[in-house]
C-alpha cells in the first residue's frame, strides 16, 4: 500500500507546528523565570521546563515537580500549551485540509430507460 503524498504533507506540517509550539514555549518559560532565579539555576532547568512543556503538550500529567514553583505567567503559558496540544493538532489537521467549495454540487445518476 501506498500512503497518498497529501497525507504526508499534513503529517509533517502537523509535526512541525507542533515541535515550533513546544520551542517557542520553553523559551518563553526560560525568559519568564530568568528575572525570578540566578542564572546557573536558570541555565540548569531548561531541561525540566523543557519536560514540563511537551508534558503539557501531550496532556499527559507528568511533571519534574518545578510546576508549583514556576510564576504565575509560565504556569498560563503551560495552560495554552495543554490546550493547543489538545485541539491543536487536530485543527491544524483540518485546517491543512484539502479547501472544498462551499455550495453543494449535487449530480443525479443517469439512467437509460427502456423505451418502446
Amino acid at each position: 500500500r501506498m500512503i497518498p503524498k497529501e497525507t504526508v504533507r499534513r503529517a509533517i506540517a502537523v509535526t512541525f507546528v507542533s515541535m515550533s509550539l513546544v520551542a517557542a514555549a520553553a523559551m518563553l518559560v526560560i525568559f519568564v523565570e530568568a528575572p525570578y532565579r540566578p542564572f546557573p539555576r536558570v541555565s540548569g532547568m531548561f531541561m525540566q521546563v523543557l519536560f514540563e512543556v511537551i508534558s503539557a503538550f501531550g496532556t499527559v500529567g507528568l511533571s519534574t515537580g518545578l510546576t508549583p514553583h514556576l510564576h504565575a505567567l509560565s504556569k498560563v503559558i503551560l495552560c495554552v500549551v495543554m490546550l493547543f496540544g489538545r485541539v491543536g493538532p487536530l485543527t491544524v489537521a483540518f485546517m491543512l485540509a484539502e479547501k472544498r467549495s462551499r455550495a453543494l454540487r449535487i449530480e443525479l445518476p443517469e439512467e437509460s430507460p427502456m423505451i418502446g
